[in-house]
């Protein structure tokens, strides 16, 4: 599917902004706890309350990732809240659920404030969409990775991986 203009130039935008911020760690915590505290502070206290859980602990890349142990098996999927991801069990093995969340991590950086209305809870809404639409054997017209917001993230942890470990 082809992007907006609009989306193409948010793309561009973030994706260069994130992949910035992703190679500069101390500009990345100092901007995910100052102007994108908002996003922090929820991931954070969601890793509190789900600390009874079963959770594990990962290090990627400079920060670290919690996987809930318990959740589903069978479905890999992801979510940022500021510093922190999440991910599910299967999740965990595959570079690029790690990759898109650590994007979504650099994006909270960049955008602040206005991740939770530009990125995330559009991400949500169409995450549960697409959900719904697979559950109804509905065709879905369009790629994961086929919105602004959602590829400027996979490319900007793809990227950094990819940088760091040539």
């Amino acid at each position: 599917m082809k992007k907006t203009k609009i989306g193409s130039i948010m793309e561009s935008i973030v994706t260069k902004g994130g992949f910035f911020i992703a190679k500069h760690p101390i500009l990345f915590y100092v901007l995910n706890f100052t102007w994108g505290l908002p996003l922090t502070l929820l991931g954070l206290l969601l890793t509190v309350v789900l600390l009874p859980w079963k959770l594990e602990f990962h290090k990627y890349n400079y920060i670290y990732a919690v996987q809930l142990v318990l959740f589903s098996k069978k479905h890999y999927w992801g979510f940022e809240m500021g510093t922190c991801f999440f991910t599910s069990l299967g999740g965990w093995s595959f570079d690029t659920i790690k990759d898109h969340e650590f994007g979504h991590t650099c994006q909270n950086a960049l955008l602040g404030p206005f991740q939770i209305i530009l990125i995330w809870l559009p991400s949500i809404l169409r995450f549960w969409y697409r959900e719904l639409m697979e559950k109804h054997n509905k065709p879905l017209e369009t790629k994961y990775d086929d919105i602004w917001f959602e590829s400027s993230a996979s490319k900007i942890g793809t990227k950094y991986r990819l940088y760091k470990n040539p």
